[in-house]
């Protein structure tokens, strides 16, 4: 189901590039999958996203299309200087999107983020 949090998705700095995170902005809005993962996968996922060193754990509770509200576990980049993303990494943002039907309005949102390369 899609959810949504005034925020917005925002780059900070990684790599070479930016990666993917969220910031509350007011009058914004940040639409996404919410998975169901085992304790194994969790463990798996901290490890490949690097948390804490690259992102930090932050429970929220969100809205489904259906109106429910569910406590949610966001990965959020650890602050700093912030950086766009590279155009490889942006498609595969769009990409998702795309496959998981999230609004027109959203994707078109997210296809004007600058990328560095």
């Amino acid at each position: 189901p899609r959810t949504s949090r005034r925020a917005e998705v925002v780059c900070k700095n990684g790599h070479d590039c930016g990666v993917a995170s969220i910031e509350a902005q007011d009058g914004h809005v940040v639409e996404g999958v919410i998975y169901e993962i085992s304790a194994e996968d969790r463990e798996r996922l901290l490890r490949f996203e690097g948390v804490p060193d690259s992102y930090s754990e932050l429970q929220t509770n969100v809205l489904t299309e259906e109106g429910e509200s569910l406590t949610c576990t966001l990965y959020v980049a650890v602050p700093d200087k912030g950086a766009p993303p590279s155009k490889k990494y942006l498609q595969f943002i769009l990409d998702g999107a795309d496959a998981h039907g999230l609004s027109a309005d959203y994707r078109e949102a997210l296809s004007q983020t600058v990328t560095c390369c």
